[in-house]
């Protein structure tokens, strides 16, 4: 009797701590979400000082700093209309400058490497470029050198790689500066796809990670290679793209090739533009006067009179009767017709009769446009989805849009109201950086 009372008891309580645990794990699931997920930012300027808030408007590092960097670009304090690049902070780290010399913050542990360098690179791979002062070195993500400063020109690095100039040529250290590649060429790119594009004897080729040529030097010019391809150019003066074994994919025919993302190269024969896929197997003929890039499977081209649209099979989705065509975005066209802007379908279908003196591609849903110098948004029907009230605007991005009202900024929701105050003499777009 006594066991099974006890083994009851003991049956009870397995089943409470069950329940407990379940519990438990219910209620820390919102906390663990919390945790988890990515964090937003963005710089804001004030009294001509610029710092970093978060998504609630919170200042994450104070307003310091005379200069905060983006990737490939600087924003000065004047620039107070300029639109922004989408910024993705390498390795976490953002590039400041106060008094003339740059410096870093980290914002995955919230901490300052002073600003004591003349010039420094973006960090990527943990690691950033500095100039002393006549010196280079590099630090890493504590602010540490790497390796005793050097008088060789430190120019850009990857693949634990950097690529330094020595008098006139070119070579590559690694990252505790020891030399690892002779400076034996003419010119040189950092390593991309693990491959270097190198000048050697006036002829360019590829190098692997350890000096050997992977695609002997023989071309009149080339670029480096990305996602497994490379532009180059033959004695003749004729560009192609090749693979990594250096085959062709695309023959060399061109007078001219730019790469995009979209699944197609641009190409340009007797002054005229077409297409080539990535894969060298279907092309669009060059009969167009200007062309801009493939986005989400149609172009604008131009033939030499009006812009029209085409898809991947060159037909035409909107006839050659546009001032302007923009790329599409989100399923729709922006043009520009007599002097105002509207938008059409992917079929070619009209979004609505309005037209604007200004517009802009959609984003999240929503596209901006003026009217009567106040900026809106419209929504997918062509209807307001947030009446022109501002006096500037943006597009938005993560559900927030940069807003400005009585010369100050600040973020606006889809309702179009101001989340953040318009407190600000300046603002970004928020960026993500993800835990």
């Amino acid at each position: 009797m006594v066991r099974r009372y006890m083994n009851a008891k003991s049956n009870r309580l397995n089943s409470l701590n069950r329940l407990l645990i379940v519990v438990f794990i219910i209620m820390a699931m919102p906390i663990y979400h919390s945790f988890s997920q990515s964090e937003k930012f963005a710089f804001a300027r004030k009294n001509e000082l610029w710092g970093l808030i978060d998504e609630h408007g919170n200042v994450i590092i104070d307003f310091q700093y005379d200069i905060i960097s983006i990737t490939g670009s600087e924003w000065l304090p004047y620039n107070n209309e300029s639109k922004s690049l989408l910024f993705y902070p390498g390795d976490g780290l953002v590039k400041t400058r106060k008094g003339n010399r740059y410096g870093f913050y980290d914002l995955t542990i919230k901490n300052e490497i002073p600003n004591e360098f003349y010039q420094a690179t973006d960090f990527k791979e943990n690691h950033s470029i500095v100039y002393l002062g006549f010196k280079y070195g590099m630090i890493n993500r504590q602010g540490e050198l790497t390796f005793e400063p050097t008088n060789r020109e430190l120019l850009d690095f990857s693949f634990g790689k950097i690529l330094f100039k020595k008098g006139t040529k070119y070579g590559f250290m690694d990252y505790n500066g020891l030399e690892s590649i002779e400076p034996l060429y003419n010119d040189a790119e950092i390593f991309a796809d693990s491959l270097a594009c190198v000048n050697f004897k006036d002829k360019f080729g590829y190098i692997g990670l350890n000096g050997t040529w992977i695609i002997e030097p023989q071309y009149k010019n080339a670029k480096s290679f990305y996602q497994g391809l490379a532009i180059v150019q033959n004695a003749q003066s004729l560009w192609g793209v090749i693979d990594k074994k250096g085959e062709y994919v695309i023959k060399p025919e061109y007078d001219q090739i730019i790469f995009q993302q979209a699944g197609f190269f641009r190409v340009r024969k007797s002054g005229h533009w077409g297409f080539a896929d990535t894969k060298g197997l279907h092309k669009i003929d060059c009969n167009y006067s200007d062309a801009k890039d493939f986005s989400e499977g149609l172009a604008c081209v131009y033939n030499g009179s009006y812009w029209g649209v085409i898809d991947e099979d060159d037909s035409l989705i909107l006839d050659f009767k546009f001032q302007e065509a923009y790329d599409c975005k989100e399923g729709i066209i922006l043009v520009k017709d007599e002097d105002l802007k509207c938008y059409y379908d992917k079929i070619g279908t009209r979004l609505s009769n309005d037209c604007y003196e200004k517009a802009y591609n959609f984003s999240e849903g929503v596209a901006r446009v003026s009217i009567n110098n106040k900026i809106g948004f419209i929504n997918r029907s062509g209807k307001w989805e947030i009446q022109p009230l501002f006096e500037n605007a943006y597009d938005f991005r993560f559900e927030l849009a940069r807003a400005r009202k009585n010369e100050y900024w600040g973020y606006i929701n889809k309702n179009g109201e101001y989340v953040i105050d318009p407190i600000f003499d300046n603002i970004l777009d928020f960026f993500v950086l993800e835990k």
